[in-house]
């Protein structure tokens, strides 16, 4: 299902934010939805034991954070992507520095590491794919050109497997989260576990299927 692309903005050459529609981001954008429903819902009774100064602060990160998380999903190539992917993160650092404790503070800076440093190998990659590749659009299948299945290609590859995979809390990048879980609020966890890293299994399943191939 490839869908309908549009083109939000254009900024130079190949820079384009384009949002698309195929049957990926329909399933990962309908989890989504459904999963901040829920944590919405029970943050109206989680949060009645919280200072009500911090309150709107948590509603307007939690909300602010779908919006990115939707722009992940519905990301039409890999700038798109790579962007929203930068901005979960800063959408979702908030979230678990949310109670200000000594404890939260050391849990979020850890997190925006890993998080900041999973995204550089990620840029990586995407600069390999940006020379090898006809396009970064996403296309089913993949664009890579005849030249670029070379071993350097493999790696950059790699590691930009690994980067993103720093969102979805695998090896080696995945220090984060037993740090970063136990001092969100239960809802922002809940998201961060059941959404938030599966943008990093999104942005995979986009590089391997839909930038490169499969075959490389």
């Amino acid at each position: 299902d490839t869908g309908a692309s549009h083109v939000v903005l254009s900024v130079v050459g190949p820079l384009e934010l384009t949002l698309c529609t195929d049957g990926v981001s329909k399933i990962f954008s309908i989890i989504a939805v459904v999963m901040w429903l829920l944590a919405a819902v029970f943050s109206q009774s989680y949060m009645r034991h919280e200072s009500k100064d911090t309150q709107p602060r948590y509603y307007a990160f939690l909300l602010v954070s779908l919006g990115m998380t939707l722009g992940m999903d519905f990301a039409g190539d890999m700038i798109t992507a790579y962007l929203f992917y930068e901005l979960i993160t800063l959408t979702t650092f908030p979230l678990v520095l949310h109670s200000m404790r000594p404890e939260a503070i050391r849990a979020a800076k850890k997190y925006l590491f890993y998080s900041v440093a999973g995204g550089f190998m990620a840029l990586f990659g995407i600069f390999f794919c940006y020379n090898n590749c006809s396009t970064l659009a996403f296309t089913a299948g993949g664009s890579l050109l005849p030249q670029g299945g070379t071993g350097i290609m493999l790696v950059a590859v790699f590691v930009a497997i690994l980067g993103f995979g720093a969102k979805a809390g695998s090896y080696p990048l995945h220090g984060w989260l037993p740090t970063a879980h136990p001092e969100a609020p239960a809802p922002a966890s809940a998201l961060l576990s059941g959404v938030i890293a599966k943008a990093g299994v999104l942005a995979i399943i986009r590089i391997v299927f839909y930038v490169v191939g499969a075959d490389l």
